[in-house]
């Protein structure tokens, strides 16, 4: 999803300099100008905000997760099968 995202992103990065890099000023009309530019300057920062949003996600999964180290806990396959309990008596 972040590669979808990140080419259209970078070619309208480049289109943003084609519209205000000529000599002559920008190459579209002045009427349409902001809008063209608003809507580009907003695809360009659509892989940051996805990205942010992944990272987001992740650090409320890692702090709502009750078991701290791996995802499984390491154990001898000869201790048998984990047993859970709502108390600390073993």
């Amino acid at each position: 999803m972040t590669i979808y995202c990140g080419i259209p992103a970078v070619l309208a990065a480049v289109l943003i300099a084609v519209l205000y890099g000529d000599i002559g000023g920008a190459t579209i009309t002045v009427m349409c100008l902001s809008y063209v530019a608003s809507f580009l300057a907003t695809l360009v920062f659509v892989p940051l905000i996805l990205l942010a949003a992944y990272i987001l996600r992740t650090a409320t999964l890692t702090r709502r997760t009750a078991a701290t180290g791996p995802i499984l806990p390491q154990r001898d396959p000869d201790d048998g099968p984990f047993e859970v309990s709502f108390n600390d008596e073993k």
